[in-house]
């Protein structure tokens, strides 16, 4: 995506120091995230990673032990 000099794009998602624990088990550990607008981006990872919990999260459907999710520059909850 072009952008002029007077134009400065902002991240549509962003997250910030996110972390979800399960009782003592740690399962996203200061997850830092920006997704441009129009960005194609896939989450990899093994089995147990935490990638449908991250996912999770970043819609709402689960409470971040610590840390901020904005979508669009609002936060979500």
């Amino acid at each position: 995506m072009e952008q002029t000099n007077n134009e400065k794009l902002n991240p549509m998602v962003q997250a910030r120091g996110i972390v979800k624990c399960f009782g003592d088990l740690m399962v996203l550990r200061s997850i830092d995230l920006d997704i441009m607008p129009a960005e194609v981006v896939a989450v990899t990872g093994a089995s147990g990673a935490g990638k449908t919990t991250l996912l999770r999260a970043m819609l709402g459907l689960l409470d971040f032990t610590e840390g901020e999710a904005l979508l669009d520059g609002k936060p979500v909850s």
